[in-house]
């Protein structure tokens, strides 16, 4: 053999003794105890780093074997441990720095856990309880799978680094300290599962119950937590505490608390405090509150029976925009209630407030007096309704009018061509000129076609109309405030088709006006020519005949005029119509300058110009049947109209995107700002509708004053299109708060409407607001330009992505953010590609701005992608506030090719650039809560694994490339010239604080760790 990798012992039937120390030269060196063998230590073995695989049937016995990052593998699983093997016990234990990294699989050995900084991962399944031997022992959970039994932690303290759930009646026994790292908590679902030790919980991210539960000792909430009830029960037994913590916060959701009493709860100071939302409490006695606040913020029902609930001293009861009902459950002394000492240990913001549940008694006079009230308003909402349905049908009516009147107008264009056909004996030469008139006449006919088509949609947008009035009409007994939004709707319709009318007036006039230039060009060829009087006459008829066409579509427009129900729709298809009519009349006049000027060399082809005109009557032929077929179809509207006005109705609203406006955009168009957002809660929909020819229609903001956004207002894009924001373009948000209860203004861009700052221009966004891009909305900066949100200290701007996409492609794009306080978050698959371009957080254009990114998020699968040409510039928050950075449910990923460093990250005012790993990069709280000052990430390399600690000496301007445990490169260069620092195996993850020489870092447990000044190193 060139080399041994493996060997492995035959023990067959006979016993050999191995002693300690064994040491291998890789771990890929296996002892493997074959079926029947039989291995025995006689002494311990101590630094295993190799893999002992013990077959099915195998045997090993004898001390203890200390794995220094070896393998034990049996039937059941494959273990990559640093821990001790002690077969006479079948047993693992972790006593201080160890750590356990097993499969899928069972454990069979017995758990035990004493010491420090011990780690349990993996996916494995136990057959015993987990037990930490004492109140000094400390163990992170990083399990990706649940547990399947009971945690005896023994006064222990736990941390975890993953969710920990556990199986169906398996849960945390003995008292101990639980730190969440913001994680979830999961305890098993049991008919009753009874707590009787003592627990302590630091930033647990959900405590979640699976059923209900008997609490007969003491909870105690140290930081910033969460106890989701699933809608469960949580009943205090006589000894049952929940205790908060000064400054701690608890908040609870979805549950219901029984048996409340004087010693339920317990806050430390004034402090405390705890949230409820969807919270039940029953209590059994009386309580007094003494400190500590409790905030309502979600549905709450207090069941107080006869007892009083009082607050006083340094407690107090907030509700906010909720009302929390007391209910006295049958109780009829009515002495229960809830009091305060004085008005100050009560706060009631945005409308909350507090009462008692109805009686059935009160229940039924409140519906009575509401029926009577529903009852006049109704009588008046159907005699409103029955003058909107006769309306609907006086419209009806003028429609089928105008479909006559269409076809009056064919008729008089069949006699116009009939003239022509008369007037052919009369021309001469000239095959080709004529060629080309009878090629414009075809064009007309497939113009007419189209405006026959476009009557046919208009028709059916009129029959989805009545479709949905038919759909709605059940509402009515049901919606009586509805009713009258609906007339209001009407009449701001009314004002909108008065609008349309006069605009339709003007084509009929222009319409006139060509009729007068048509009979002047008439006039010219009867003096041109001798030959053309008959024809002379018969072209003076055709004009006549127009001019009662032009008449006729008059009164069409005054019919039209009179409608002021439910035709604004409509009006959009008749005005598409008169704009046809009027190409078809430009077409006419075209043919007759043609035949002006032709008049004397016309000769021959009659034959085939009889073919053309036969072609052109079987044209017209059809038009008539299509122009029937519309009438018939009118007709069945009417019916159901008629059907519909026997009864009440609903009529449909505008929109679900606003309440007010919609503007929709078919063609490129310039905004003109101010008309629809000048007053609190106005709302401004831009809708994009494909232009004809399939090209994207462009919305064109020019720079003007600046546009603002009052409170509660909405300006929104949606639908395929572009958003083309031009140089100097500002839009300011005038709102008081960003939270949801503070109504704030907000800019939406969703449904693949795309938000593009033009070309070398600079676009702002600030103030006090949201700017909101959803559902496949995009902002999209492919040009020299530059996005800027804020301009001051006092906005306050949340930037949130939801489904969206926001792209950076040109080397002289920027995003900046600066000045003001920020939360930006990428949510639900939502994407930040940083291809080539600057994403600039407290900086403007390459120079640090510093404001106060308090957030900077990407979950639900979202991702922020370089590429080799893109930079994200940091600079830190202004007073060196932490900023929130969180990618444990996103991604951050880069796509340059090898040796460009797949995407750079720039630190100002520091010189260093950091390279972004390729693959997924975690940072979750509270590892790295400042992401400003982070100098790690990770790139590729090939280099070894360091086995022990290594001092490094710091020379004037050097770099510290240290590997980590995984064979990858960790990469900062702050100025620590000098100054020597001993960096232990599995180190990852090192940034330099700012201002400071100081070194801080993650550790192979995912834990936070320091170095000062003086080279000492201290967990944090």
């Amino acid at each position: 053999m060139k080399s041994l990798r493996f060997f492995t012992l035959f023990i067959l039937l006979v016993s050999q003794r191995l002693c300690a120390p064994i040491n291998f030269a890789t771990r890929s060196v296996a002892i493997k105890v074959k079926p029947s063998g039989i291995l025995n230590f006689g002494q311990a073995a101590t630094g295993f780093n190799g893999t002992l695989t013990k077959l099915p049937g195998s045997t090993i016995s004898g001390q203890t074997v200390t794995f220094d990052y070896g393998i034990f593998e049996d039937p059941y699983n494959n273990m990559f441990m640093s821990g001790v093997y002690d077969p006479s016990v079948a047993g693992i234990s972790l006593s201080g720095n160890g750590f356990l990294n097993a499969s899928n699989g069972d454990i069979v050995e017995t758990l035990t856990i004493s010491g420090v900084d011990n780690l349990v991962e993996g996916q494995p399944t136990f057959n015993d309880i987990i037990t930490l031997q004492d109140a000094s022992t400390t163990v992170t959970f990083a399990m990706q799978s649940r547990v399947n039994q009971n945690i005896n932690l023994n006064n222990g303290t736990i941390y975890l680094k993953e969710d920990l759930k556990f199986v169906d009646n398996k849960k945390l026994i003995g008292p101990g300290n639980i730190h969440g790292n913001y994680h979830r908590l999961e305890i098993g679902g049991d008919t009753l599962s009874t707590f009787t030790v003592s627990l302590a919980f630091t930033n647990v991210g959900d405590i979640f119950l699976n059923g209900r539960t008997q609490l007969n000792t003491t909870f105690t909430f140290n930081a910033t937590d969460i106890l989701n009830g699933n809608g469960n029960v949580l009943e205090f037994g006589a000894s049952g505490q929940i205790y908060i913590a000064a400054g701690a916060t608890l908040n609870v959701a979805d549950i219901v608390f029984k048996n409340v009493s004087n010693n339920s709860f317990s806050f430390a100071d004034k402090t405390a405090q705890m949230f409820f939302s969807n919270v039940d409490m029953e209590f059994v006695n009386s309580v007094t509150f003494t400190t500590g606040g409790i905030y309502v913020e979600g549905p709450s029902n207090w069941i107080i029976k006869n007892n009083i609930i009082h607050f006083e001293n340094d407690s107090t009861l907030t509700v906010d925009g909720m009302t929390l009902w007391k209910d006295e459950i049958g109780d009829i002394s009515n002495l229960g209630n809830v009091t305060f000492a004085t008005s100050t240990h009560l706060e009631l913001l945005n409308s909350g407030t507090i009462k008692f549940v109805p009686s059935s008694t009160d229940d039924l006079q409140a519906q009575i007096d509401a029926l009577k009230t529903d009852t006049g308003l109704l009588s008046t909402s159907t005699i409103n309704l029955q003058i909107q349905i006769d309306n609907l049908s006086t419209d009806t009516t003028n429609l089928q009018y105008w479909i006559d009147l269409l076809d009056t107008s064919t008729q008089n264009l069949q006699i116009q061509v009939d003239a022509i056909a008369t007037d052919t004996g009369l021309l001469s030469t000239s095959t080709i000129s004529l060629q080309n008139q009878l090629d414009q006449v075809m064009t007309d006919t497939t113009n007419l076609q189209n405006w026959i088509d476009l009557l046919d949609t208009s028709t059916q947008n009129l029959q989805i109309q009545v479709d949905a009035i038919a759909t709605d009409t059940g509402l009515l007994s049901t919606s009586t405030i509805s009713l009258q939004n609906q007339i209001d709707a009407i009449a701001t319709d009314t004002g909108l088709l008065s609008t349309s009318t006069i605009s339709l007036q003007n084509q009929i006039d222009l319409l006139n006006t060509s009729t007068i230039n048509l009979q002047n060009q008439i006039d010219a060829v009867a003096t041109d020519t001798g030959l053309l009087s008959t024809s002379t006459i018969s072209l003076q008829n055709q004009i006549d005949l127009l001019d009662t066409s032009t008449i006729n579509l008059q009164n069409q427009i005054d019919a039209i005029a009179t409608d002021t129900g439910l035709l604004s729709t409509s009006t959009i298809y008749l005005q598409d119509q008169i704009d046809l009519f009027t190409t078809s009349t430009i077409n006419l006049q075209n043919q007759i300058d043609a035949v002006a000027t032709d008049t004397g060399l016309l000769s021959t082809s009659t034959i085939y110009l009889q073919d053309q005109i036969d072609l052109f009557t079987t044209s017209t032929i059809n038009l008539q049947n299509q122009i029937d077929a519309l009438g018939t179809a009118t007709q069945d509207l009417q019916d159901q109209i008629d059907a519909i006005s026997t009864t009440s109705g609903f009529l449909p609203y505008v929109s679900d995107y606003c309440n007010e406006h919609i503007v929709t955009v078919s063609q490129n168009m310039t905004f003109n700002h101010q008309a629809f957002l000048s007053a609190p809660d106005s709302s401004l929909g831009f809708h994009f509708l494909p232009c004809p020819g399939g090209d994207l229609p462009v919305l064109t903001i020019s720079a003007f004053d600046t546009i603002t956004l009052p409170q509660n207002a909405k300006l929104i894009f949606y639908g395929q299109g572009i958003v083309n924001v031009e140089d100097g373009v500002e839009f300011e948000m005038l709102g008081t708060g960003t939270e949801s209860s503070d109504f704030p203004p907000s800019i939406i861009v969703q449904n693949r409407a795309m938000f593009i700052p033009a070309e070398d221009a600079v676009v702002n966004i600030k103030g006090i607001g949201e700017f909101i891009t959803r559902e496949c909305g995009s902002v999209v900066l492919d040009q020299s330009c530059q996005l800027v949100f804020g301009s001051d200290s006092a906005d306050i701007l949340n930037v949130l992505f939801k489904f969206g996409v926001m792209t950076i492609a040109d080397p002289f794009a920027y995003v900046s953010f600066e000045k003001g306080r920020f939360n930006i978050k990428f949510d639900k698959s939502s994407v930040l590609n940083i291809f080539a371009g600057f994403f600039e957080l407290n900086a403007n254009f390459g120079t640090s701005s510093p404001g106060i990114i308090d957030s900077f998020v990407f979950d639900q699968g979202s991702r922020m992608e370089f590429d080799s040409f893109g930079r994200l510039v940091l600079s830190d928050n202004l007073g060196n506030v932490p900023m929130y950075f969180d990618s444990i449910n996103g991604e951050i990923s880069g796509n340059g090719p090898e040796g460009v460093g797949q995407g750079l990250l720039r630190y100002l005012p520091a010189d260093s650039e950091i390279y972004i790993q390729r693959n997924y990069f975690d940072t979750s709280a509270p590892v790295v809560n400042v992401f400003a000052a982070l100098g790690l990430l990770l790139k590729d390399s090939q280099s070894l694994t360091t086995d022990a600690g290594v001092s490094y000496n710091f020379g004037p301007g050097s770099t510290l490339l240290i590997n980590n445990k995984d064979g990858l490169e960790s990469v900062f260069a702050p100025d620590l010239s000098g100054r020597t620092f001993t960096i232990q195996s599995g180190d990852h993850g090192f940034y330099k604080v700012p201002d400071k020489l100081l070194i801080r870092g993650i550790d192979k447990r995912g834990r936070p760790f320091q170095i000062d000044n003086n080279g000492v190193r201290t967990l944090l």
